[in-house]
Formats: structure tokens, sequence, C-alpha cells
């Protein structure tokens, strides 16, 4: 087994401080999921080594028997991280999927129970511009040192490794931010679903944060060249998922997407299409 794929998953695996983990090793539909005691990973890693050459994919996620403050934050970039940083939410655990797709494990300072896991990765898709998809009560990351098997992400016909860009295992947990709770009423309380003119986080002001982040990500890992029109459906896909509604979605459009009206002089049908589009309604 390549020592660096064992170092990398170990440490990746050692910095969520958990004692059990379960880790999912998926090819097409097929998922065999176990849960490692932490001083058995090793014994473990040449098997998962073995499944992930043949085309698996590996996964991890806490035991979810286990409580944890653990969040997963998914989809996000270099940018993204270092805002984290600096709002005094730095991640314990940063891998790179692929060439600059980051995911984050956070570590908060008290077990969640899942409405209250999924609120916070919300809030956090919302204010970093992460996969808002991925924002649920449980949701399996990449494993650190072996490879990423999706197609899309092949690089030259190799498919790439997943690289721990970070892991800090006595990282002190992190405390919860007020606002990421707002609408979780007890621990059993429902997710809040779509509302009328705001989302299930914010505001307008909000909405229009999450589009300009969405066009500053893409332009600091295109350059000149990206497509403007991606950024807009990437970060309508994130406001529909945190809640926010059609209006609330085409105002923060005209508000936020830059040269939007030079872009698409038919601004109402463009805005109109990309909604739906975003939200499967084709």
């Amino acid at each position: 087994m390549n020592p660096r794929t064992l170092d990398a998953a170990l440490r990746h695996a050692q910095a969520m401080g958990c004692s059990r983990i379960r880790v999912a090793i998926r090819k097409g539909a097929v998922v065999d999921a176990r849960v490692v005691l932490m001083p058995e990973l090793p014994a473990f890693l040449p098997m998962f080594a073995a499944r992930n050459a043949e085309g698996a994919d590996v996964y991890v996620e806490p035991d979810p028997d286990e409580p944890n403050g653990l969040v997963l934050v998914d989809d996000i970039d270099g940018v993204a991280v270092e805002d984290m940083d600096a709002a005094g939410l730095a991640p314990r655990v940063v891998v790179e999927t692929s060439f600059k797709n980051l995911q984050a494990w956070l570590g908060f300072d008290r077990p969640l129970s899942g409405p209250e896991r999924a609120a916070i990765g919300r809030f956090l898709a919302f204010e970093y511009g992460a996969d808002a998809m991925c924002a649920a009560s449980r949701h399996l990351g990449r494993l650190a040192g072996f490879t990423n098997r999706k197609p899309s992400r092949a690089v030259n016909g190799q498919a790439p490794f997943v690289l721990l860009r970070r892991a800090r295992p006595k990282a002190a947990p992190l405390c919860i931010p007020e606002k990421a709770l707002e609408g979780i009423t007890s621990p059993s309380a429902p997710l809040m679903g779509r509302q009328t003119g705001k989302g299930a986080c914010g505001t307008l002001e909000d909405a229009s944060r999450v589009i300009a982040r969405f066009h500053a990500r893409l332009a600091a890992r295109h350059g000149g060249t990206f497509d403007a029109s991606r950024a807009d459906f990437a970060a309508v896909r994130v406001l529909v998922e945190l809640g926010f509604d059609d209006q609330a979605i085409e105002s923060a459009l005209v508000a936020a997407s830059p040269g939007l009206a030079r872009r698409h002089p038919g601004t109402a049908e463009y805005i109109a299409r990309t909604i739906r589009a975003a939200t499967g309604n084709r």
C-alpha cells in the first residue's frame, strides 16, 4: 500500500476527533459500509485501497451512533476556507477532492442533533457558497489518500488523488454561530422549508451575497474566461435549497449578478429560465 495513502487517511480520520468512523465504499449503486474503531483503521486501509484501485470511491463520516459536533461543508475553494478562518470557524480537516474543489469538516463544541447539523450546514452553505444539497443531518465526505473515481474529475484519463490540505487533531472546538440555529426551537424541530420573500437563513441582502460570492469564486478559479451564467445557475441552486422563493431570487440576481442586463437583454426571461432549471422545472 502506498505510504502516502496510509498517512493521509490516518491523519484525516484522527483529525476528525472520533473514536469510531463509518467508511463507505461505493461503486455505482453498490455501497459497502462499516463502522471502524480508530485503532483498527490501519488494518482496514489496504482493503479500502484495493477497492479504490478497482474503481470504487472511499467515503467517511462520524459513526452516526456516536454523538459528535462535526459538520461537513462541500464544494468550496481556498478563498472560502480563508474566510472561515477569519470568521473564527476554522475547519479541523480540509481535503481537495479534485482540482481546487474542497471539502471541510468543522468541529463544534457540543454534540449536534440531526436538525441542528443540517441547519448549521445550510447556514455555512449560505455564508460561504458551498453546496447546500449536502447540508443534511448526515453526509459522507471523501477520505483523503484515495482517488476520486468520478469520471468527470479525471485528468488526462487519470483519477485524481483526494489530497489532505489540513488536519488539526488538537483544534479547539468551535462555537456555534447564533444565527445558524435560528428557527430550530428544539433538537427534534423540523427544518424550515421554502418561505415567501426570504430564505431559511436570511434576507435579500443575504441572497445577493450568495450570488456575489459564486461569481467571485469562479472568477478566482477561472479568471476572465469563466461563464457568468454558470455562476448564476450555481448560486440559484443554493438559494433554492436554502428556501428563498422565486421573487427573492429574481431580485437578488438583478442586484448582484455582474453585468446581467448587458449579458442578457431579456433579463426577466433569463432569470425565469434559470430558476426553472435550478428547481428541475424545465
